[in-house]
Formats: C-alpha cells, sequence, structure tokens
C-alpha cells in the first residue's frame, strides 16, 4: 500500500505544521504475476514416466500451473493445467508425464498464471530411467536367382 498524507484542499495558508491533515489517500499496489521457483528437476523418474515439479507463488490471486515438455527446449507437449491456489506462501507443484521414451532426456518448464499476467519458469532438464533404444541388425546373407533359357 501506498499512503499519502499533508494532502489538504484550500490555500497553502491553511497548512498548518501543528495540525496533521485530516484526509489520507490509501492507493493499493497493483497485484503482481505468481513467482516461479524451479524445484528438483525430476521429483521421480520412470521408464517411461517423469514426474517434474516447482514452486510456485499465487501472490493472494487464484492461480493455475502446467508445464510443458519434449526433447528439445522447443517443447511440442504439455500437461493438463492444475490448481496452485491463491495463497500468500510459495507451494510445491508437480505433473507426471507419462507415454515417454525410456533411457531419454526430456527438457521442461513450469508456466503459472493469474488475473496479474503469466510467469514462465526456466528450462529444466531430466531423463527417464532405462536402457537406451538401440537398433537390432542380423548378418546380412547374399541371394541370387539363376534363369536358363530353353529353346
Amino acid at each position: 500500500l501506498v499512503r499519502c498524507s499533508g494532502i489538504r484542499s484550500g490555500s497553502d495558508s491553511d497548512y498548518a505544521p501543528d495540525h496533521p491533515p485530516r484526509d489520507t489517500l490509501t492507493i493499493p499496489a497493483a497485484p503482481s504475476p505468481p513467482a516461479v521457483v524451479p524445484s528438483a528437476a525430476t521429483v521421480a523418474a520412470g521408464e517411461s514416466s517423469l514426474t517434474v515439479g516447482a514452486t510456485v507463488d499465487p501472490r493472494s490471486l487464484p492461480t493455475t500451473f502446467r508445464f510443458q515438455y519434449g526433447t528439445t527446449p522447443g517443447y511440442g507437449s504439455e500437461t493438463s493445467t492444475g490448481d496452485a491456489g491463491g495463497g500468500s506462501s510459495p507451494v510445491p507443484v508437480t505433473a507426471t508425464v507419462t507415454g515417454l521414451t525410456p533411457g531419454t532426456t526430456y527438457n521442461f518448464r513450469v508456466i503459472a498464471t493469474n488475473a496479474a499476467g503469466t510467469t514462465v519458469g526456466p528450462n529444466q532438464v531430466a531423463t527417464t530411467t532405462g536402457p537406451v533404444p538401440t537398433a537390432q541388425t542380423t548378418d546380412a546373407t547374399m541371394t541370387a536367382t539363376r534363369t536358363a533359357r530353353l529353346s
């Protein structure tokens, strides 16, 4: 809040230092977008899933969050929207992403939104567990066809 005092109507001669003004103007501060603090990159990693997390401060306004993720910092996918509440203290938020490739590194970031705006968290990386996918090959074999023409 911003408080202004000493505002009086009338001429300068109406002001007397020993008589404080009776009028006070209170202007509330503008609301702020949510704050985002990255948590540990991965809350839990599975062979084909990641549970990713962050901390979101709603700053006393109802706030939602979602995570973007993909194998590059271009992301390409995102989780459904979650509710971070409307409190005045930071809260941990998580999302579980499934259907991922084992042994693969994924980029992700949190995005939090309230009535005052949207805050985008920094890029983070996490890797699913399991073997790195490999291609299977077999020995090459030679096949030939022979033809003969009878007259």
